[in-house]
């Protein structure tokens, strides 16, 4: 996050259940806005369409485009979105926002023409569909990919009332238009309903975004230097969201997948499952949010402000086991928060797929997709620590660990069967939790030592020197 923890202070300090409804309502929408805004949509559209029509085929097609969207959208805008996020941080340490508006128009013409050409293939070349549903479901994907980019400029954002109507408004837009429309053109009514609302909270999250800063559009590629400074943060968030995806995608051939007339593969009861795992993080995302940008973060400045106020020995010490207390805390309360919540969903689960008319037969997949999900939020907080940190390798060897176990288990599960579909990502996410631990424990426990010596400017331009000249 950059910015955010301002607007998460104000709110904390007044003192009262508003202030920290509003602080948690905002974690939410900062962390998992659009997200959360897309299940609802889809959970609402469904419910329709089956109540009236039943599960048809072009409800399946309408939820496979949008499922495709997601996946090739958060997988590609990855590398892209990380170094925003890294500029949008520099901008908040050096309160130089001049150029936001640029980089905000810069990065979206740089994504969506690195981008362009995927759904352009895959709907016209490789799915079968009529022209209209194609330049839809192209436009979709245009929508949801510049969305995910714009939620980062959420994180310093002082308009946040603004932002969540706008999802809420584009939500409510989307299901209503997406509802009448199937009415008349079916499949094409319910994604043409679906874009209607996305557009409208993209608008809204650009005009929100605009209105912030300047103006003035100058220098709009001043990331591109980034690329090359950062890239390995750009390479641990393109692993890490293909991570999230590599499991889906190797269900897909699985015996119980299918192929829709569109030509495209599906395995709606996997995704179902996993998706209503992963709204089981959405508290403990809220919380460690609000947490992290408020407590948290006001060590982590206090640390490394003692630092560059030359303060004595000591008073760094006390500063940093200052910040070592919150930052357990912060772990101990996502500990708790996650725990509680997996355990009772566990215990509800018979109840939960009975209620959604899903077959008991699917119980253990939705058992393990809500463990591993708990493990993996848990894992994504390391990363972020690792990444405050700037500890840049230590976290893209998390998120690599992520990427190759998860494909590797899924892969060895979906050989041994129905019983088993779930577990490779289960296990996969509790290897990468272990592996994240012992490597923020590690980097934490001499974090003074690498403040000063790993991580100092200096001494690295002194070894670049020292080799230089020994050549």
């Amino acid at each position: 996050m950059a910015g955010v923890g301002f607007a998460l202070r104000q709110m904390l300090q007044q003192n009262n259940l508003t202030g920290v409804l509003r602080g948690y309502l905002y974690s939410v929408m900062v962390s998992s806005g659009y997200w959360i805004a897309t299940v609802l949509i889809l959970a609402f559209l469904h419910l329709f369409t089956s109540y009236y029509l039943g599960f048809t085929e072009p409800v399946k097609e309408f939820r496979a485009i949008i499922f495709y969207n997601f996946a090739f959208s958060l997988i590609i805008s990855a590398p892209i979105t990380v170094l925003v996020t890294r500029y949008l941080s520099d901008s908040v340490y050096t309160n130089n926002f001049n150029n936001t508006s640029g980089i905000l128009i810069g990065s979206l013409l740089l994504l969506l023409g690195c981008s362009f050409p995927i759904p352009i293939i895959f709907y016209i070349f490789f799915a079968k569909m009529s022209a209209v549903t194609a330049f839809l479901a192209i436009v979709n994907f245009m929508i949801v990919t510049s969305i995910w980019l714009c939620m980062v400029f959420l994180t310093s954002l002082k308009y946040y009332t603004t932002v969540t109507w706008g999802i809420v408004i584009g939500s409510i837009l989307a299901v209503a238009s997406g509802t009448y429309l199937h009415s008349l053109y079916g499949e094409i009514g319910l994604l043409l309903g679906f874009n209607i609302g996305s557009a409208f909270i993209l608008i809204s999250l650009l005009a929100s975004i605009l209105a912030s800063y300047s103006p003035k559009i100058s220098e709009p590629f001043d990331l591109l230097p980034y690329f090359k400074k950062y890239w390995v943060i750009a390479l641990g968030g393109l692993c890490y969201n293909l991570a999230i995806w590599i499991d889906k995608g190797i269900m897909l051939f699985a015996p119980e997948a299918e192929v829709l007339s569109n030509n495209l593969l599906v395995y709606p009861t996997y995704n179902t499952l996993m998706f209503l795992a992963y709204l089981t993080i959405i508290p403990v995302m809220a919380s460690f949010v609000l947490n992290q940008e408020t407590d948290f973060f006001e060590h982590y400045v206090r640390f490394y402000q003692g630092i560059l106020e030359h303060n004595n020995y000591g008073e760094i010490q006390n500063r940093y086991q200052a910040l070592l207390k919150s930052m357990r805390s912060l772990f101990y309360n996502a500990f708790l928060i996650q725990g509680v919540i997996c355990i009772v969903t566990l215990i509800m689960a018979p109840a939960i797929l009975e209620y959604l008319q899903i077959s008991l037969y699917n119980i253990g997949t939705f058992r393990y997709a809500i463990i591993g999900a708990s493990f993996q939020i848990i894992t994504l907080f390391a990363i972020i620590l690792l990444s405050y940190y700037d500890y840049q390798r230590g976290a893209v060897a998390v998120q690599i660990v992520f990427l190759c176990t998860n494909a590797l288990f899924t892969l060895v599960t979906l050989k041994m069967g129905p019983i088993y579909y779930g577990l490779g990502y289960c296990l996969s996410a509790i290897v990468t939790f272990l592996v994240a631990g012992i490597i923020l424990e590690t980097y934490v426990n001499r974090l003074v030592y690498h403040t000063f010596i790993t991580q100092n400017t200096s001494i690295a331009e002194l070894k670049q020197t020292h080799h230089a000249t020994s050549q």
